[in-house]
């Protein structure tokens, strides 16, 4: 009656998904200093806009990444979303 919960058997990330986080974060990094350089010459408070967007982005999808098998144990249901 009671559906079980299943334990899912966690696997690392792989290489390619290690190199592909470093290179995000380097985008990340990159765009700061960007916004960082313009502000300098323009002046415009606007220019942080864009990096910040790029942060909280980059930051959810990490946190998805890290505690992906706890959300799928979790909330069963969130497997079936497109």
């Amino acid at each position: 009656m009671f559906m079980k919960s299943r334990i899912l058997k966690r696997y690392g990330l792989e290489a390619a998904a290690k190199i592909l986080i470093v290179i995000g974060s380097l985008l990340v990094l990159f765009s700061w200093i960007m916004g960082a350089y313009y502000f300098e010459s323009a002046g415009k408070i606007v220019l942080f806009i864009v990096p910040l967007i790029f942060t909280c982005v980059s930051a959810l999808l990490l946190l998805v990444i890290r505690y992906r098998y706890t959300l799928f144990e979790k909330y069963p249901y969130l497997m079936n979303l497109p």
